[in-house]
């Protein structure tokens, strides 16, 4: 479902009549705008209570400078996966780089000192998350890694959360409970809170990262909703 589709079927369970009719996802007002906002909030929310979604996994690449080992963490960037680093990984001499997590670690034991150009063997991930290849780079070299992505919102009508669609009700779940908080409704509250729980393991079954054998795929039919 699209963010339009999804704030339409909240007001429609949710009961909403009349001005709570959202057309569109954009410019709406008053009980409308509540319900959009609803199903922006419940999707951000979604999105953020893991960090390693498959969905929000994407590769890093940059090709280094030589003599700066200093490198910028993505615009989108939310979390590095710090086993995934390597110098010309297509190449037979590829390099796994050694990767500090712990900064404090790394300036202890290694950052003193004069620096010469050489290839790269160890790689700092800095606490503002940006890089450091250590040594300098003596040639240029693909750098490759994984990361995370922040969470983007859904913001026009088309948008659609980046799960797989069939996880999408969770939205709708999540979209009760605001909606029965703000009415003081709380058979809303409940039924938000029950969907929630049925459709949460299996959304983190299929969809965080080493989970995978957890899935439950019989599940699947029962989440296909249509829009009146």
């Amino acid at each position: 479902m699209n963010a339009l589709e999804l704030a339409q079927l909240l007001r429609q369970e949710c009961g909403i009549a009349g001005a709570g009719t959202p057309t569109a996802f954009t410019g709406q007002t008053g009980e409308a705008k509540r319900v959009v906002d609803w199903v922006t909030q419940a999707d951000l929310f979604v999105q953020s209570l893991e960090v390693n979604w498959k969905f929000l996994w994407k590769e890093f690449q940059q090709s280094t400078i030589v003599g700066d080992p200093d490198i910028s963490k993505p615009n989108d960037f939310d979390e590095w996966d710090p086993d995934s680093f390597y110098l010309d990984y297509t190449a037979d001499d590829w390099v796994k780089l050694k990767v500090f997590t712990d900064y404090r670690e790394w300036r202890t034991k290694w950052r003193q000192g004069t620096k010469t150009n050489e290839q790269p063997t160890r790689l700092v991930i800095r606490p503002d998350d940006d890089l450091i290849l250590d040594w300098p780079p003596d040639k240029v070299y693909s750098l490759t890694g994984d990361y995370y992505r922040k969470p983007v919102a859904l913001a026009v009508d088309a948008d659609e959360p980046p799960y797989p669609s069939r996880y999408h009700r969770i939205i709708i779940a999540k979209g009760k409970e605001y909606y029965g908080i703000h009415e003081d409704a709380p058979e809303y509250v409940q039924e938000g809170i029950k969907e929630w729980n049925d459709i949460w393991p299996r959304l983190q079954a299929s969809q965080v990262i080493g989970q995978q054998a957890r899935y439950n795929d019989e599940y699947a039919d029962n989440l296909v909703v249509e829009v009146e």
